[in-house]
């Protein structure tokens, strides 16, 4: 079970009566009776049933996010949008205040979870758009090529720099290669996979290699892109903190 501890938290201005609850059943309520009638709406738990969520009526002036972390769900709320020069920062809360950051479509961060990530930078990382309009083009650059059914685009590199917690372990300049496929992971949430059927999907990975600090186990992310009326969106995303603890990020409701 993930532990969630009570923290400080800044909160949205839509929600900033507050949330009030527990882990092992996610209520997000407020002060007033309007309130209380939007935000009852998000009750959700972190156990092994999904049912509770999928049965959830959903208001529709909130947006929400389904997680699945080491294999229990819950269903957040967008708290605001941060503003960065690298694009835009979507901060989802849980009813304790555990906070999970992600910038465009990247994991940025959490707080509250068995591990978290937090001062999360990337450095001369490529936007999604770019890597899947490269990939989904009708005449493929010559540069792409086929290693194991997978094709790196461009073998394109970047860095990436976060601190570990619990363990306060701080990691410099992570090397990260991308490639994508259309071919799905393996390690897809039972939950969530079933949401993807029928659905034509385009797979971003990027895997971690060697930090200037130390060298790193083998933690991956991936993220799934469904092409809708000339865009890509973000369907599913995966970040693992270590190799046995990954959190698994779905848009509720599916579209």
């Amino acid at each position: 079970m993930p532990n969630f501890a009570w923290r400080n938290f800044k909160i949205a201005p839509q929600l900033s009566c507050g949330f009030i609850g527990l882990l092992s059943i996610l209520f997000l309520q407020a002060c007033t009776s309007a309130s209380d009638a939007a935000l009852q709406t998000a009750k959700s738990a972190f156990t092994n049933t999904s049912k509770l969520i999928e049965q959830t009526s959903l208001n529709p002036q909130f947006s929400y996010l389904r997680v699945n972390v080491s294999g229990l769900d819950a269903l957040l709320v967008k708290g605001y949008i941060d503003k960065d020069s690298n694009g835009s920062i979507d901060v989802w809360y849980a009813s304790d205040g555990s906070i999970l950051r992600l910038q465009e479509g990247r994991y940025l961060g959490s707080v509250g979870f068995d591990n978290n990530w937090q001062n999360v930078s990337y450095q001369n990382s490529p936007t999604f758009n770019k890597i899947v309009t490269e990939f989904d083009r009708p005449n493929p650059s010559p540069k792409l090529s086929s290693v194991s059914s997978f094709y790196p685009i461009e073998q394109y590199y970047f860095s990436r720099s976060h601190s570990e917690m619990p363990s306060y372990k701080a990691v410099l300049n992570e090397k990260l290669s991308a490639i994508v496929s259309k071919n799905a992971p393996s390690n897809i949430p039972k939950t969530l996979k079933s949401y993807l059927n029928g659905k034509s999907l385009i797979w971003v990975t990027e895997q971690s290699s060697q930090s200037s600090s130390e060298k790193l186990s083998n933690t991956q992310s991936w993220y799934g892109f469904e092409k809708l009326s000339n865009q890509y969106e973000l369907v599913i995303g995966q970040q693992c903190l270590t190799t046995s603890f990954c959190i698994t990020w779905m848009p509720w409701p599916v579209r």
